[in-house]
């Protein structure tokens, strides 16, 4: 829904998303994304500096971790994003 521009599905279903698995790295990225999207910069921005200062290895560890690789680019659009 994200790409498509429809930003109220898409927070909808990160929502729902967050509420089941509120420690995966990708749940957390994506809810920030829509966050800034919808002008809630400061959201965005405490979701990102969030995610940032989560134990890199527990982040990989989780099972909503796809690789170390994904990890470290979704990280350095999180810094990029800050």
């Amino acid at each position: 829904y994200r790409i498509e521009g429809d930003l109220e599905n898409a927070f909808k279903y990160i929502v729902l998303a967050f509420s089941i698995k509120d420690s995966c790295p990708t749940v957390l990225w994506h809810l920030a994304d829509i966050y800034n999207a919808r002008g809630e910069v400061l959201n965005a921005r405490v979701v990102w500096r969030h995610l940032l200062k989560k134990n890199k290895l527990k982040l990989l560890n989780d099972p909503c971790s796809e690789s170390e690789a994904i990890l470290n680019q979704l990280l350095n659009d999180v810094r990029y994003e800050l």
